[in-house]
Order: C-alpha cells, then sequence, then structure tokens
C-alpha cells in the first residue's frame, strides 16, 4: 500500500499541518518530527490532526522519539514508529510497541528544622499580621472568583447548504411566509427594425401596341379622332391617330394603336378589339386584322402575407429586452426584476412604411411599446428565506448569519402575482449547548479548555480562548463571567 511521507518543520503547528495532509495521495500518510523542535506537541494540535486526516479518509502514522508526543498518540490510538524503516507494509490497525520516554520526578528536599521561637516576633505582633493577611488573602479570593472573565471564540465545521426554495412575489401582498411585496415597474421604449420582403408581385413593364381597321357604316364622311377609346372585353385601347373615313372605296382605314395600360394584358389575338367607345361606335366598325404585341410584365419583390407580423414580433422582442435593461437601471438600489413578470401592456405606435403586397425590396417598422414588469427586494426576498430555512432546521444545526446568498432560476408569467423559484446557498454548522460548553471548562486551566471543547463540538480552528486579566491562567468560576462567541459573532 502506497504511504505519503510527510516531514514536519520545527515551526509547524495545526494549520500548516493540516495543509500539508490536504496534499496526500496515498491511503496512508506518515508524519516524520524533526530532530529538533517540537512541532504539534499539544494534545489539541493532534486531535484537530486527527480528525482532518479522518475527514480526508487517510491512515494517520508518527514517526517520532518525542516521549510527550508519544503519550499523546498512544492515548488517541494513532500508531507511532521509532523509524521510517519500521513501517509495516499492511494497514496500521495496531499501532507498534513504542518506548516512551518519562521524564523522573525530582524528590521533594526534606524540611530543614524550624526556627528559634526567639527568632520570631511577639505573639501579639504576629496574630495582627495573620489577620491582615487573612482578610487581604479572603479579599483576593472574592476579587479572582467574582472579576474575572474569558471570553472563548470558537469557528464550526461549515455544512455547505443547497436548496431549491418558492417565493412568491405579490404586488397586493405583505411579507408572509415564502411572499414578498411585489412592484409593478413600466417603461415606453421605441425602436425601428427593417427585413427582406418575402412576396413577389407581377408589375407591367411594356405596353402592347398593334393596328385597327375602321370602317364607315353610313352613308356620310365620318371622322375619327386621334385617342378614340376601344375596347377587347375589359382590355382598353388608344387610337395614336386620326382619320377621315369616306363613303365607297373611301369608307375604310387602318390606324396605329396602343394599350391605355402597361403589361402583357395588352397582348389580345387579331379580331379581340371589337368596339369603339361613345357615340361614334354607332357609325363606325373596328377590328384588329393581327393580334397587338409588345405588352411585358416583370416579377419584383413585395411585401408578403405574414412579413408585417413577422418584423413585428422581432422587434417586440428586442424591445422588451431593451425594456429590461432601462427597467434594471432605473431600480432602486437592492431591487431585481422577477424573472417571467416582463411583458407588453399596450402598443402605443405601429408605422410600417409599405404596404401588404405592394412592390418593395424590404419593410419597415416603427414601434412604440409600454412594457412593465414586478420587482422585488432582494434582501427583503434573502430574509424570508432564511426566516422559512431556520424554521426546517434541527435544534443542533445553526444558520451562519449572513451566509444566505439567493439567485433568481425561473419564474411564472402569471400575473399578477409571480412565482420565482430562487437557488439557496449559504452554510451551517453543528451546534452545541453553550451552558454545558461553559461547564466543561468551568474553573479549569486555560491550556486545557480547548482539548474539553473540542471533544463537545467538531471545530475547524482551535478555540481563540481569552482571560481578563491576561495573566490569568484558568477560567473563571462563575459561568457568568465566561462569554462563549461565535467566530461570526466576534469580527
Amino acid at each position: 500500500m502506497k504511504v505519503h511521507i510527510i516531514n514536519l518543520d520545527p515551526e509547524d503547528d495545526y494549520s500548516s499541518a493540516r495543509d500539508k495532509l490536504s496534499w496526500a495521495r496515498a491511503p496512508q500518510v506518515v508524519l516524520v518530527w524533526p530532530r529538533r523542535g517540537s512541532p504539534l506537541n499539544r494534545r489539541l494540535d493532534l486531535v484537530l490532526v486527527q480528525r482532518h486526516a479522518v475527514r480526508l479518509g487517510l491512515e494517520l502514522g508518527l514517526v517520532t522519539f518525542d516521549p510527550e508526543v508519544i503519550e499523546i498518540a498512544e492515548q488517541l490510538k494513532i500508531p507511532v514508529y521509532s523509524s521510517l524503516e519500521k513501517l509495516p507494509t499492511g494497514p496500521w490497525s495496531e499501532p507498534q510497541q513504542t518506548t516512551t520516554l518519562r521524564r523522573e520526578r525530582p524528590s521533594l528536599a526534606e524540611l530543614g528544622e524550624a526556627r528559634d521561637s526567639d527568632n520570631y516576633l511577639q505573639l501579639g505582633q504576629r496574630s495582627r499580621w495573620i489577620a491582615v493577611g487573612i482578610s487581604v488573602a479572603a479579599v483576593a479570593a472574592i476579587a479572582l472568583s467574582v472579576l474575572p472573565s474569558a471570553e472563548i471564540v470558537m469557528d464550526p465545521v461549515d455544512i455547505p447548504l443547497k436548496r431549491s426554495l418558492p417565493i412568491w412575489i405579490d404586488p397586493s401582498s405583505s411579507t408572509g411566509p415564502n411572499r414578498v411585496p411585489g412592484q409593478t415597474v413600466s417603461t415606453e421604449i421605441s425602436g425601428s427594425r427593417r427585413i427582406d420582403t418575402s412576396g413577389r408581385v407581377r408589375l407591367p413593364q411594356a405596353t402592347a401596341s398593334g393596328e385597327v381597321e375602321f370602317t364607315n357604316l353610313t352613308g356620310e364622311e365620318v371622322i375619327v379622332p386621334a385617342g378614340t377609346g376601344l375596347r377587347a372585353g375589359e382590355i382598353r385601347f388608344i387610337t395614336s391617330e386620326g382619320v377621315r373615313l369616306g363613303v365607297g372605296e373611301e369608307s375604310s382605314a387602318r390606324l396605329p394603336v396602343q394599350a391605355a395600360e402597361s403589361g402583357r394584358s395588352g397582348n389580345v389575338s387579331a379580331g379581340a378589339i371589337q368596339s369603339v367607345e361613345g357615340p361614334l361606335g354607332f357609325l363606325v366598325t373596328v377590328g384588329n386584322p393581327e393580334p397587338t404585341s409588345g405588352g411585358r410584365d416583370q416579377v419584383v419583390a413585395a411585401v408578403g402575407l405574414g412579413d408585417p407580423q413577422d418584423l413585428r414580433r422581432m422587434l417586440e422582442t428586442e424591445l422588451v429586452e431593451a425594456a429590461r435593461s432601462t427597467l434594471l437601471s432605473e431600480l432602486a438600489r437592492g431591487f431585481e426584476l422577477a424573472p417571467g413578470s416582463l411583458r407588453l401592456r399596450e402598443i402605443v405606435d405601429e408605422r410600417y412604411d409599405v404596404g401588404l403586397g405592394e412592390a418593395a425590396d424590404s419593410l419597415g417598422l416603427t414601434l412604440t411599446l409600454m412594457v412593465e414588469g414586478l420587482a422585488y427586494s432582494l434582501p427583503l426576498a434573502t430574509d424570508t428565506a432564511e426566516q422559512e430555512i431556520r424554521s426546517t432546521l434541527p435544534e443542533n444545526r445553526l444558520l451562519v448569519p449572513g451566509s444566505l446568498t439567493l439567485e433568481a432560476v425561473e419564474g411564472s408569467s402569471d400575473w399578477p402575482a409571480i412565482e420565482v423559484t430562487f437557488a439557496v446557498r449559504g452554510s451551517l454548522v453543528k451546534t452545541a449547548d453553550q451552558d454545558l460548553l461553559r461547564r466543561s471548562v468551568l474553573g479549569g486551566p486555560k491550556s486545557q479548555a480547548a482539548d474539553r471543547l473540542v471533544n463537545l463540538i467538531e471545530l475547524d480552528q482551535e478555540p481563540q480562548i481569552e482571560t481578563s486579566p491576561g495573566w490569568l491562567p484558568w477560567i473563571p468560576w462563575l459561568r457568568m463571567r465566561i462569554d462563549i462567541k461565535w467566530v461570526w459573532e466576534s469580527a
């Protein structure tokens, strides 16, 4: 099994050792003590290092000759080895037997003989001094019991919080469970857009022309003036010249004609032109011996049936998004737009530059809209979410104040109230009864208080313990003089 070796430096503490453990790339890690110096020589240091290794899923071992470290490791059931060569190849479930170096306590010196009574003060004077001493000691004892205080700051291990939470944004209500008041906001916005047309239309390009023959039906001379109108059904022609029709052999004559309107509709077959407009039609007959020709159409782009709707839909989308930016810039600090709340309230003005079916390569639209949305206070929504989350937490869990963040993910479009789904992120900690924590350190040595606390609550960092006066080596006896704070309360 792979073993990751970490050589400790003389100045290493719990924090630096924890960082080195985090870089371990093997399931077994051995910490090697330096020849000089005494890193991690407190029980609390090894307790925190051991807990961090457990969180990382690491099996921890030590290589050291420091008797104090060996003694603490045996209490914590951490295997200790005399050298790297002594490391077993398998699991370290059973630590090797180590020799703990213990310092012998020096024997007490025998007490000397008592002084002769002649060398002491007289009994009365001695009694007075004893009384004064007892009084001073009593006052000092009372002062040391009442006046000293201690402040303990603890940093529990964070537990990540991730949750989806629906909150109603309602302009008609005040703050309530999962509900915050909304504020209707609106803006008028204008814009233009142009698109290529999709339709096609035929337009006349050239005019048809030909020749007709007039015949006088009367026994008198008849004048056919230039510009006389002729008909071939619905198609109208006009003579380009005039003529005088006589009688007999001179009763017929040919004249050039031209269609009244351009286009291929003026191309008619022979004999199609048969009537003369006006009273002249009772005096003469007309006909075209040959077909008329030369009329032409051209196919050009035009405004198609769906072009206006497509253009308005595209421009509306652009203007609504532009309105979103405008409204966001106008909102008060701390306010946001509810997703899904933006809607078109009114079309104020709508103007196309080309009509439906008209020939044009492109279609332009100028549009003015009134757009509205629903705004809400993000801090108020955060407070509402915090209340909801706190109400669902077990007794031994605490939401770290100020750690909660909200991100609006999606919202319904049902006016007037909008249901918004928020992604909620924050930090939880596992707590312990503060009275129990105070009792665990009450009147005990300051040096042992941290060890007692970490046995009751899982901490990310060693507790910070400050006594007043600062030289006081123990925790006060009165619980009311012990102030326990979380790290965020002391910041």
